[in-house]
């Protein structure tokens, strides 16, 4: 989600007539849509947050206002935030792509010291990266790395794949080290880069006597690299620890060619090798994470490099370890929205690599298409739990299947699961029918009575101030959906009558700009927020949510309890604590005026 921080560097270097110029070339709807599968919604468009990992869409994207807004995990912001946050770019780089975009050129400018710093030292480590990569390479062609050589070979890989993949040898002792100091770079570089470890004894290279996979970026560049040990000692692979330029559950093995793969799936693998096997064989679309179990930041970390790849075979080990990481992975990649995952069955082979090896780039296609969902794969895993011989162990295990399907919201997706399953186990459908409308049935009497006891909760703990702010988010999202209705709000309301600084904040630009050009909510925005938490705070003001303002509402009406509740609100808390007289006298004669106010939507 949004990171907190200064939003350094808006005025600093771009001109605001310049950034306004950027903004407005660019939709925001356009630009987000490459991103994340908008729905329209009213005048609204409506996704699944790629900030967080949600099932039902909270994301909201405004054409109008040109802010997006999450309800869920309250992220929010302009185009400029998406792309911060999204794809990981400073104010600068986010500008200067969008300029690109929309065809708009901007002047040269000068770097700040800091960031030129921080930038260099990142090419200076990915530059350190690329001649590690090179001198492990040229390391499994020596004498001391003949076991390394022989390896790669056992395992059917030829001298081009080899260059390929960059693959190599890592000799015990400090020759890594050595090397890199013979190339120009300092010990405080060498030791930030983790290749080496350099304490009170000496320098010591961090991978010793094993075989080197190095890991790309997107964009080709060496980041890090995985060590395999050449006989069974422990632990088997080592990566590199993170660095300025590498985080592991930022990446996965084998994305600088699966980025460029066509299709809608990716074959998700546990090992390098099986990566390596795999794209050899033409299936490029394949990828592994990095020596870290498979959590959500892999998810996030796909769903950036494979936009349109929304399909998900997993072709994992064919152990009782490699299904019980797939059961995990699955569970995973549905809590980071992805619908469709598979399984593929590999055995009798052990891997994708001794698969690909036994039967085939042909015969490896033909599995991808009798992959099984995610769903009957899970049921498959399930029935190793029950001793089907056993009647009750076997009338268990039918009712695990109904709570399985139950859930399922969708009716047509429920049935056809539901046939597909009692046909591969052989269950009555009828049998099978009944039982899960007698659970959903169940579990509908039990979330009714849930339901009535938390409202009852909720009506009792109401905070007021939550309906003031409510109103106050609602009158300022209606503003800047009507601007026309500005003035006629600006003579009941000052800007001090909203509750909370933020609000008297955007209020008062907006007041100011009544009888003058007005001001958009990301001008707005620029001016109030101060950091990104305050970027999001403002998106929450221009994107209220509530029904209050869908079509067919009486508009005037409820302008006209907004203002009055808001008003209310602030006389009293002028009121509280005041003694001054002829004051409460004031604020008496106005509460006496707000109950016959009426405001009207031009």
């Amino acid at each position: 989600g949004s990171k907190a921080g200064k939003r350094k560097g808006i005025d600093m270097l771009y001109s605001q007539d310049l950034i306004e110029e950027v903004r407005s070339r660019n939709d925001i709807v356009d630009v987000i849509s490459q991103y994340v599968s908008l729905k329209r919604n009213g005048n609204r468009y409506v996704g699944l947050c790629p900030f967080h990992n949600e099932k039902t869409p909270s994301f909201y994207v405004n054409r109008q206002n040109q802010f997006f807004y999450c309800f869920g995990c309250h992220v929010g912001g302009d185009l400029f935030t998406f792309m911060k946050d999204y794809e990981s770019m400073t104010f600068q780089e986010a500008v200067k792509y969008l300029a690109d975009r929309a065809g708009v050129s901007l002047p040269e400018v000068p770097m700040g010291e800091e960031e030129k710093r921080k930038l260099d030292q990142a090419d200076r480590m990915k530059d350190m990266y690329k001649e590690a990569a090179v001198f492990y390479y040229k390391a499994l062609f020596t004498p001391a790395g003949k076991n390394g050589l022989d390896y790669f070979t056992k395992r059917g890989l030829d001298r081009e794949a080899i260059k390929k993949y960059g693959l190599g040898y890592a000799p015990s002792g400090s020759y890594l080290y050595k090397h890199l100091r013979s190339k120009g770079y300092s010990d405080r570089e060498l030791a930030d880069s983790r290749l080496v470890r350099i304490n009170e004894k000496g320098a010591f290279d961090f991978f010793w006597n094993r075989v080197m996979f190095p890991i790309f970026d997107k964009g080709g560049h060496v980041i890090a690299f995985g060590g395999r040990v050449l006989d069974d000692s422990k632990p088997k692979y080592v990566n590199s620890d993170e660095t300025l330029i590498f985080k592991k559950s930022n990446n996965l093995y084998g994305q600088q060619i699966a980025a460029k793969s066509r299709g809608d799936t990716i074959l998700l693998c546990e090992g390098y090798m099986d990566v390596i096997a795999l794209q050899q064989a033409g299936f490029t679309n394949s990828v592994a994470a990095l020596g870290t179990a498979f959590n959500l930041d892999h998810v996030l970390a796909m769903k950036r490099t494979f936009r349109g790849k929304d399909k998900v075979i997993l072709t994992l080990d064919s152990d009782s370890a490699g299904r019980a990481s797939a059961r995990k992975a699955i569970n995973t990649l549905r809590e980071g929205g992805y619908e469709d995952v598979r399984v593929l069955d590999m055995s009798p082979a052990k891997d994708p690599d001794e698969f690909i090896k036994t039967y085939g780039a042909k015969g490896y296609a033909e599995r991808i298409e009798q992959a099984l969902d995610s769903f009957r794969f899970e049921v498959k895993c399930k029935r190793n739990d029950f001793d089907l011989s056993n009647p009750d162990q076997k009338t268990a295990f039918h009712h695990s299947i109904a709570e399985m399907l139950y859930p399922i919201s969708d009716e047509m997706k429920r049935n056809n699961y539901m046939e597909a399953v009692c046909e591969q186990e052989g269950i009555e459908l009828s049998a099978m029918r009944k039982l899960v409308n007698k659970l959903g049935e169940e579990n509908r009497v039990k979330k009714v009575v849930t339901v009535s006891e938390d409202t009852v909760i909720r009506q009792v703990k109401k905070d007021p101030l939550d309906g003031v702010l409510r109103s106050e988010q609602m009158l300022i999202t209606l503003m800047a959906m009507r601007p026309e209705i500005i003035d006629a709000v600006s003579a009941y309301l000052k800007e001090d009558d909203f509750s909370s600084e933020m609000g008297r904040g955007i209020t008062a630009l907006m007041f100011e700009k009544t009888m003058g050009g007005k001001m958009t909510p990301a001008q707005i925005m620029e001016k109030v927020a101060k950091s990104d938490e305050d970027t999001a705070a403002v998106a929450a003001y221009f994107n209220y949510n509530g029904s209050e303002l869908n079509e067919g509402t009486d508009l005037s009406k409820v302008l006209t309890d907004a203002v009055k509740q808001i008003k209310r609100a602030s006389l009293q808390r002028q009121s509280a604590g005041c003694t001054d007289m002829a004051q409460l006298q004031k604020i008496v004669y106005e509460q006496r005026a707000v109950n016959t106010m009426v405001i009207n939507v031009p």
